[in-house]
């Protein structure tokens, strides 16, 4: 997630990031982010399980979430949108669209 931090430092954000997956649920309610960025891959046992976890507690049910996606995974897209994500990211991070799906989704959700 090296490329994704750079590029939303570099549009201006304020970044608070973990790689450990355990850890994030604590971030994002100690925190109060405006967006949460989730690789599916490694948080909890997958992001399927980390949007439930999130969506299920008061404190983090409505923040918005791009999940970031493996190659090959693209046929899991609409499953994470179901779930409860704003957009899904497929790696390799492409910065423009990353931060075209930021806006977005921070947009949708200051409505």
């Amino acid at each position: 997630m090296g490329l994704a931090v750079f590029t939303l430092r570099f549009a201006g954000f304020e970044i608070a990031g973990t790689s450990v997956g355990e850890e994030f649920l604590n971030l994002a309610i100690n925190n109060h982010p405006d967006l949460i960025l989730l690789d599916a891959k490694i948080t909890m046992t997958n992001g399927s399980e980390a949007i439930k976890t999130l969506r299920a507690k008061p404190e983090t049910k409505s923040f918005p979430v791009i999940f970031i996606l493996e190659p090959g995974q693209e046929n899991e897209v609409q499953k994470y949108l179901d779930k409860g994500g704003t957009d899904c990211i497929i790696k390799p991070i492409d910065p423009d669209q990353l931060t075209k799906a930021v806006f977005s989704s921070l947009k949708r959700t200051k409505k």
